[in-house]
């Protein structure tokens, strides 16, 4: 967020319940995601009044199963410390939007993650994994729906992409020929020492990175995007 110059106001969880939540703010909860369960209420009445919520792996079950339930559950089972392939569950998303790039292949960290199970139909799963299905026989990884006049996005996974598991030739390429080819950006346009900062870095590295910080940034634009006055 700092780096897109997006302003955004961070409190810890003790002082939610304090916090004057508004409609047209979505609220962002990353893994533990654990709440005073006085403050359960709140997120509720936050979302069913339009108000979207965004939360990943652990906050499932610390938050998003008691404030909002009947939509996802918990297998309470775990993963280890593992990277998973991830592939496009739906065309009909604008949250997918450059996230799986033609003929890419990005995987995202799971550690001692909550496989998770869709229980109501208003669920739309959006990103899913053949590796967790094998494992666990439940293959969601990101998933949203509507609540009221509210939005509820889930992730399996953290806002940040912590490591990365390079297992092909192209996964093995360049950062550089990553930007170049696959991003088709012109290195030359970018910040002073970029280029050199991307010798130690591998094209699946940057592939893993940028679809989960592109998934993040398209629930940001999606929410801006609903704050806008009707034309």
């Amino acid at each position: 967020l700092d780096l897109a110059k997006i302003p955004y106001t961070l409190i810890s969880p003790m002082k939610l319940k304090q916090f004057e939540l508004k409609p047209s703010q979505i609220l962002m909860i990353n893994c533990p995601g654990k709440l005073m369960p006085d403050t359960f209420p709140k997120l509720e009445k936050f979302v069913a009044e339009g108000g979207h919520l965004f939360t990943t792996d652990w906050a499932l079950i610390n938050t998003l199963e008691r404030a909002i339930p009947g939509f996802l559950k918990s297998s309470q089972l775990r993963t280890g410390d593992s990277v998973v392939s991830i592939a496009q569950a739906t065309a009909e998303s604008e949250l997918l939007k450059n996230v799986f790039l033609p003929g890419g292949s990005p995987s995202w960290w799971v550690f001692s993650s909550h496989p998770y199970q869709i229980v109501n139909d208003k669920v739309k799963l959006l990103v899913k994994s053949d590796q967790l299905k094998r494992q666990f026989e439940l293959e969601p990884v990101a998933a949203e729906f509507n609540y009221k006049n509210g939005k509820v996005i889930h992730t399996a996974t953290h806002f940040y992409q912590q490591r990365s598991i390079l297992t092909s030739r192209r996964q093995q390429r360049s950062g550089e020929d990553y930007i170049k080819n696959d991003l088709q950006i012109d290195i030359a346009r970018l910040e002073a020492g970029f280029a050199e900062r991307l010798k130690n870095v591998k094209a699946g590295q940057l592939e893993d990175t940028y679809s989960v910080i592109r998934f993040i940034a398209n629930v940001i634009i999606a929410r801006k995007k609903s704050q806008a006055p009707p034309r």
